[in-house]
This record gives structure tokens, sequence and C-alpha cells, in this order.
């Protein structure tokens, strides 16, 4: 099988589509040979970091990199090579490849909510995603429930959407018997719908006793919208931690954590609470979304809507230490049901079931 698989998104670095990209589209590379990678040119490795100083200068000019981004899709991707299967791994195919069969994949549809995202990039999705439906023969969603919103916003015929659910990294993420400390811990990219505000808000309304003895730490990446926490954190014992290096940095703080706290709006996956199950953290997630559906039964639920349900979730789980033991024993076995290894399988089984 020659396989062609577009690298572009990890140029903007190890968000969870890149963690995706990495993991799937590595080890598609170890068991098929003739698999190339597009990186804004064509080449058979997966290191992509020659790109990555070049989208930093362009993004400083955005006419620049909207323009550099539009002929990515529409002719950067032009090539004499054919190929039996093009695996799009963010949304949107590019346009002027050759290959018998086209595979999408589809992490959520965020892109539907104005206030989620950049006017650049809404304006984008909005234009070129319903446009180019048709480009893909089949499509991959990580969840049931992307795949239900999928046939509800775009009434893509069933048959063709398959949900192959993301992995967790269990050599980076697992227990140890590191000693907990006292500290809430949530972790995602600082945007609105992580619903950042709603859960300081929650924190403020815990009793004087919990937050003298618990802080709230913050880790993420700024994105678009940034949510303006200096006004929110200001003297509220809550600490914003934008410069974790790496996933053995972020794996050693979820193993100190007390508790994990994830009130996100709306998540097509959500690698997070997996990856604080998978260190023996106690989770408190959302309702909604997902987040249901790819937790289970191992994470005390909250509405993410309601700061009193938030407050209520958080104090239940510091302070009822069965619970707590409950949800740690299982996360650590719900995370047994994602596996990467299994996520290339199935990939690697709907590519050839194509041809």
């Amino acid at each position: 099988m020659k396989l062609l698989i577009n690298v572009v998104p990890l140029r903007s670095g190890k968000t969870g589509v890149g963690v995706y990209i990495l993991s799937v589209a590595g080890g598609i590379k170890e068991r098929v040979e003739e698999t190339t990678f597009f990186s804004g040119r064509f080449i058979k490795s997966l290191d992509v970091k020659e790109v990555g100083k070049l989208k930093t200068f362009l993004k400083r000019v955005p006419i620049f990199w909207n323009a550099v981004k539009s002929l990515s899709y529409k002719y950067l991707s032009r090539s004499d090579e054919s190929y039996d299967v093009y695996f799009e791994p963010n949304f949107i195919p590019l346009l002027n490849v050759k290959s018998r069969r086209v595979v999408t994949t589809v992490h959520d549809f965020s892109f539907l909510r104005r206030e989620w995202l950049p006017r650049d990039r809404y304006d984008f999705f909005k234009e070129n995603f319903p446009k180019y439906l048709g480009r893909s023969d089949f499509f991959i969603v990580p969840s049931s429930f992307v795949k239900g919103e999928f046939q509800e916003n775009f009434g893509v015929d069933e048959g063709r959407i398959k949900v192959i659910n993301h992995g967790i990294d269990t050599s980076t993420f697992f227990p140890t018997q590191t000693e907990k400390e006292q500290f809430l811990l949530f972790v995602g990219s600082l945007q609105p719908r992580k619903n950042l505000k709603r859960l300081i808000g929650a924190y403020r309304k815990l009793p004087e006793y919990i937050k003298k003895e618990f802080k709230l730490l913050i880790v993420g990446m700024e994105r678009w919208g940034k949510v303006e926490l200096s006004n929110l954190t200001k003297g509220k014992n809550v600490d914003v931690l934008s410069n974790v290096k790496n996933s053995l940095e972020l794996a050693n703080l979820y193993r100190k954590a007390f508790l994990f706290v994830f009130p996100s709006l709306y998540e097509g996956f959500g690698f997070p609470p997996l990856e604080a199950m998978a260190c023996g953290c106690p989770t408190v997630v959302s309702n909604t979304s997902s987040l249901p559906e790819v937790c289970g039964n191992a994470s005390l639920f909250v509405d993410p809507y309601d700061e009193d349900s938030i407050t209520h979730g958080i104090q239940r789980a510091i302070e009822d230490i069965q619970l707590r033991q409950e949800l740690i024993t299982k996360g650590l076995e719900r995370v047994k049901d994602f596996s990467w290894e299994r996520s290339v399988d199935e990939h690697l089984n709907l590519f050839e079931s194509l041809l």
C-alpha cells in the first residue's frame, strides 16, 4: 500500500491533534514501508522541524500566514505521484493529491461555534469544511459523540464514518509512589471553551479551609481568545503555568496532584482526563460532549455551566476518601481501553478495506 499522510498540523506544536498525528503516523510508518509525509513538501521521515521557523515568521503577519495556509491546501500539495490511500488527519483534505482513496479524521465540531475560534480560523472552516466533504471517501472520528454530531450537522451517511478512539502513551503516563501534594490541577489550552472562568469561580466558592490547604494550578498553552486570567487569579491562591517543557514533566504533575479538575464545555475526545487517570490521579470532569463516553464510570461528573456543581464536585472528591480511591482504581482500569497500538491497527484495517 502506497500511503500519504499530511503532517502539516505538526507545525502547531504538540496539541491534541499533534499527539494523534505523531502516535498514529509513527505507528503506521513502522508497518507500511511505502509511507510518504506531506509537510509543505513530500518527505519520507516524520521530521517536520525544518518548517517550524518558517511558520513562526509567517504568523507574525496574518495575511502572509493565511495565504500560505490556502496555498498548502490548493497548490503546494500538487505532485505527479499517485497513492493508494491519502490519509488526512486534520479535518480538510488537500486538493491536488492523486489517490485512489481519501480518508479524513474529524476531531470535533468546535468550529461551529464562533466564540470558540479566532475569526480567521472560523471563516476558513465555514468556507472549506462543507465544500470539500465530498473529497473524502471515508471519515474517522474519535468518539460516538462526534459521529452523531457529524450526521446531525452535515447529513453524512453513517456508513462513511468510523469511530476509532485515541490512545494513551502509558510509557509516559503511568502511576508511581509519588507523594500527593496539596493542589488541584487543570490541564488544557487557555481558550474559552475550556471554561476557566467558571473553574476559578467555582474554586473561589470552596470553603475557606479547603482553599487554604489546596491551591489551584492551571497548566496550558495560550491559545486564541486567551482567557484573561491575571485579574481572576490575583490573590486567589491560583497559579498559571504555561512553560511545561514536555510530557514527562506533565506526567509528574498529574502524579503529584491531589485532584484533577476538567470542566471543559466541549471535547471531541479529551486527552487530559485519561492522562490523569493513567497517572493515578482522581478526576472531576464535565458531564457534556464526549467526556462521559470517554471517562465511563471512572470520573465524578459535574455540570460545567453551573459553578455550584463544579464546587460541589471538587469538595466531594477532596473530602470523601473512599470515593477518591474508587476514582483512582476505576481510572487505572479505564485507561486500559485506550491504546495507540489498537488505534493504529484500526486505521490500517480501514485503509486496507477500502482498496
